[in-house]
């Protein structure tokens, strides 16, 4: 079914409250702002321009959704899982997802910043031409995952992120942006981080295992008790 500008607020909250469910529904241009609906599920179901501002959507379930425009913004989802998810140019700014498990996502020039991911699991997900500027992923597990940016861009804007004791296995960072970012005690297994902006970066008692830092630039970085091992750093700035 589909629920656009035409129904009413309160209506859609009604029927939201009463099913907890979607299925393949189009929602578009709706208001759903400060929305309060824990265990909800939503599967195959695209949200196109629609509010989630400042909404309590808490242990959701959002299985292959699209999520086209939508806005996130301050929302709270703690321990929500996303699958298979698209989420084009989604405003997911100081989205709180501590805890949330991210699987097969495409996040497409999504605007991350501040986002709160603490303790939160991403694998196999796309970020591209996404903006994470100043997004907390504490004690985050990021595996498989790509980390891209249109070419005249350079890289994926990463900075002053916060990566403390944060683990990523086999991610691709290449030519990403950390320029002030916390990396303090964060593990990073099989990452490609070649040509790497980790300039005024935070790595103290980081790990780097495995991993190809040619070209990286940690010119005025803080490497205190930095540990690495089979890794790459031809040609890097210091």
């Amino acid at each position: 079914m589909d629920y656009t500008s035409r129904h009413q607020r309160d209506e859609v909250w009604h029927i939201l409250q009463a099913r907890r469910r979607l299925g393949e529904d189009l929602l578009g241009h709706l208001d759903l702002s400060e929305l309060s609906l824990p265990v909800f599920e939503a599967h195959g179901t695209t949200f196109r321009d629609t509010c989630f501002v400042k909404a309590s959507l808490g242990e959701s379930r959002w299985l292959e959704c699209v999520f086209k425009g939508a806005e996130l913004r301050q929302a709270e989802l703690p321990g929500a899982l996303f699958e298979g998810c698209t989420l084009d140019q989604a405003r997911l700014m100081e989205l709180d997802v501590r805890g949330a498990t991210f699987a097969d996502c495409d996040f497409r020039g999504a605007y991350l910043s501040r986002i709160g991911f603490q303790g939160g699991l991403a694998t196999r997900c796309v970020f591209d031409g996404c903006d994470f500027t100043a997004a907390d992923f504490r004690d985050a597990r990021l595996i498989h995952c790509k980390f891209q940016a249109p070419r005249q861009l350079g890289g994926a804007n990463l900075a002053r992120v916060d990566l403390r004791g944060a683990i990523l296995i086999d991610c691709n960072l290449e030519g990403v942006n950390l320029r002030e970012a916390d990396l303090r005690g964060a593990t990073f297994v099989s990452c490609d981080l070649r040509g790497a902006n980790a300039v005024e970066a935070d790595l103290a008692d980081a790990s780097l295992i495995a991993c190809n830092a040619e070209g990286i630039n940690l010119v005025e970085s803080k490497r205190e008790g930095l540990r690495h091992a089979a890794t790459r750093f031809f040609h890097a700035k210091t």
